[in-house]
């Protein structure tokens, strides 16, 4: 009989067997602690007991039976025919049934979605776990507000996945403007809607927080290789949690994937297609690369993120903030 600890460090795992360290790994791309859903042991193993502190022992999603709502007002309406203000694409993952279930019963219920002026839409890929896709089709099939994409999903191919909301956004729903945001992210739809119509002139538009004259890590845990970004200073890219696009935008993003003529980076906070040689206006002029036009922290009031909490705890803070709104 022997004791394994698994602790949590700032960069990683580290273990122990019998009072003994016994190996380390650094935790992969992408990952935080709050994206741990379960410990899963293999092997010729017969575990007696578990004690965990400081992590929950069980993430909501973990199981998607509890959390899911099978309710027919929670459904989601189809997919307007004619014109649409915003198209709202949320990034989820595959087993992140509890973050869903909390947009559907929040935001989603703002008025705004109910009349179809704003159309939403989860962009999911797929599990290394059949059981967990099984449970993901059940889930498409009776709310009708996720699109499955054909690969398994890794932190690596967010990119893509943000390429798929700007493809869906232009060729399925028409949309004048186009909103990427992760499941953690409650949107204050009213306040983006008037957002829009106080900054929109007409011309290519790019809302968001945005960073400027950030430079490229090259060592440590979010390291960007010189293949993957050459130059010394990232173009202005708006924070993770939620941007939006007018769909002029949207269009050359989707036209430069296509031909194999789009540059792309990843990492902790910057998850943006980069087209190059397209004329943007912004408010220093014109620039050769997808830019901004506005003010940064611009949607800082419109969208709150909920990275540090469990999903049923932010499905009562988000409902306390609907009210609100």
């Amino acid at each position: 009989m022997f004791v394994l600890t698994i602790r949590a460090g700032v960069d990683g795992y580290h273990i122990n067997a019998g009072g003994r360290h016994v190996t380390s790994f650094p935790y992969r791309m992408g990952f935080a602690l709050e994206d741990a859903t379960g410990l899963a042991i293999k092997g010729d193993v017969d575990v007696h007991s578990v004690y965990a502190t400081s992590l929950p022992t069980s993430h909501p999603s973990f199981s998607p039976k509890r959390v899911l709502d099978f309710s027919e007002k929670w459904k989601s309406q189809p997919i307007p025919q004619g014109h649409v203000k915003l198209f709202i694409g949320v990034l989820s993952a595959t087993n992140h049934f509890a973050e869903r279930m909390a947009v559907r019963k929040t935001w989603m219920q703002s008025l705004p979605v109910k009349t179809s002026k704003v159309a939403v839409r989860f962009f999911v890929a797929l599990n290394p776990r059949s059981e967990v896709n099984a449970i993901l089709k059940k889930e498409a099939a009776y709310f009708g507000d996720i699109e499955i994409l054909p690969f398994m999903d890794r932190y690596e191919l967010v990119v893509i996945k943000t390429v798929a909301i700007c493809e869906f956004g232009v060729r399925n729903v028409t949309a004048a403007y186009i909103m990427k945001c992760d499941d953690d992210t409650f949107v204050r739809v009213d306040t983006i809607l008037k957002d829009i119509e106080r900054v929109s002139t007409g011309s290519a538009l790019y809302l968001g927080n945005l960073n400027l004259l950030h430079r490229p890590l090259r060592t440590g845990k979010w390291a960007v290789s010189y293949e993957e970004w050459p130059e010394a200073i990232y173009p202005p890219y708006a924070n993770g949690p939620g941007y939006i696009i007018s769909s002029d935008i949207a269009k050359y993003i989707v036209a430069q994937h296509a031909n194999h003529s789009l540059r792309s980076y990843v990492n902790a906070h910057k998850i943006l297609p980069c087209p190059r040689g397209k004329n943007i206006m912004t408010s220093g002029g014109e620039e050769n690369y997808l830019s901004h036009r506005l003010v940064p922290a611009v949607l800082e009031a419109a969208v709150i993120t909920g990275r540090k909490d469990r999903s049923e705890g932010r499905h009562r803070e988000w409902s306390r903030n609907l009210q609100v709104a």
